[in-house]
């Protein structure tokens, strides 16, 4: 089988979940998330054509849009709200697998959360982000196609703005539970050197991890790597009616971000997704496919912001 992703989507905003909001408070900058007032983003990816085990490919393209807002309630205590819409289109060709069928076609999530960031009066920062959302191709049952849980994260920090902790996903998606921990980290290790989390944790899966360079002022080259799972709700057509469909793979990255404005940054990245799965089964959760795919290239763009 084959992965394959047509088309560069450009990102023209700011996210807060993940990258910048996919309905969750980035991990690596608890102090972020404390800064009163509004994100928004707009995103896309575009992932190139791998082939399937069994024969055919598969293409998908992203794009993403989100806002959210923190407030200060009390000298200590920070809490948000973060809202995530994003659309997948997937094209399957020349398939052997799934019984020659498009397994799914256009996959829409809307995702909320609420983020609550604790200080105190040491060094430690706690943080819990419950969230919910519906993954679903565009016209499954959304009351099915529920996705719920939190990310927690216990920081401790020292100099320099320095913090290390740990982290806990625990989510219920569509009849499966996911339970992963994860290292929270936000360490400058030059002046301009400093490792960090790559990516947010949530539905989708842990925080990575990334290695950032600030080369010239407002320009910053960096290295991750990360782990995704998309997992969502069938519509009743298919080879699967009211089924599940799982996208799996592991990225690993470069990227480059330009600071526009004080206010706003453009994201440029470019790297593969490899060791992937595609993953089908029915209404009752019980298997109809598994099919692996080669390592392929993807390219994305995110323009981010926040007043």
């Amino acid at each position: 089988m084959k992965l394959k992703t047509n088309t560069l989507l450009l990102v023209i905003a700011a996210f807060l979940y993940s990258n910048a909001v996919m309905a969750q408070t980035p991990v690596d900058d608890l102090e972020q998330g404390q800064r009163s007032g509004f994100s928004y983003s707009i995103g896309g990816f575009n992932q190139d054509s791998a082939d399937l085990n069994g024969g055919g490919s598969y293409s998908v393209s992203s794009m993403n849009v989100g806002i959210g807002v923190v407030r200060p309630v009390s000298a200590k205590t920070f809490m948000g709200f973060g809202i995530n819409y994003a659309v997948t289109n997937y094209d399957f060709e020349n398939l052997a697998a799934f019984a020659g069928q498009q397994p799914w076609d256009k996959v829409r999530a809307i995702n909320f959360s609420v983020p609550i960031i604790l200080l105190t009066e040491s060094q430690w920062t706690f943080m819990i982000s419950p969230s919910i959302g519906a993954f679903q191709e565009v016209e499954a049952d959304s009351g099915d196609s529920l996705a719920y849980g939190a990310t927690m994260i216990a920081s401790y920090g020292f100099e320099r703005g320095n913090r290390i902790g740990i982290g806990l996903g625990v989510f219920d998606r569509l009849d499966e539970t996911i339970f992963y921990p994860f290292l929270s980290v936000k360490w400058q290790l030059t002046e301009n050197l400093r490792i960090g989390n790559s990516l947010d944790s949530g539905p989708t899966g842990p925080a990575g991890l990334q290695l950032s360079y600030r080369f010239s002022e407002g320009w910053e080259l960096a290295m991750g790597l990360a782990r995704r799972s998309y997992r969502f709700r069938l519509d009743d057509t298919g080879p699967a009616p009211e089924g599940i469909g799982t996208q799996k793979g592991k990225l690993a990255f470069l990227r480059l971000s330009i600071d526009l404005t004080q206010a706003m940054q453009l994201d440029l990245f470019a790297g593969v997704i490899h060791d992937g799965t595609l993953i089908l089964e029915n209404r009752d959760d019980i298997g109809v496919a598994t099919v692996d795919y080669e390592t392929t290239p993807l390219l994305a763009v995110n323009f981010n912001g926040r007043f």
